[in-house]
């Protein structure tokens, strides 16, 4: 489990090797990934609906806190993830 703060990213980083589940609660959030094309999409969550999230391997991908409050990161793989940094998605 992570948290991150109003304002704070997370991730901007891809797993080649995994695909990983991100459970995101607490805060808004802004998810964001970029696609096997390069596009990268966006999404927004709300505080009281957590979002759950298939990311597949070789998928970049981050997490920023638009507050207020904390948001929560649960994260799990199918494996041991390999992690390699990115351009900033966010």
């Amino acid at each position: 489990m992570a948290s991150v703060v109003a304002g704070a990213v997370r991730g901007n980083h891809v797993h080649p090797n995994v695909t990983e589940w991100l459970l995101v609660l607490g805060a808004p959030a802004t998810l964001a990934w970029r696609d096997a094309d390069g596009t990268v999409a966006v999404a927004g969550t709300k505080a009281d609906e957590p979002v759950l999230a298939e990311i597949p391997p070789g998928v970049a991908h981050a997490v920023r806190c638009d507050g207020p409050g904390t948001a929560f990161l649960v994260s799990w793989a199918d494996g041991a993830p390999e992690t390699e940094p990115v351009t900033p998605l966010l």
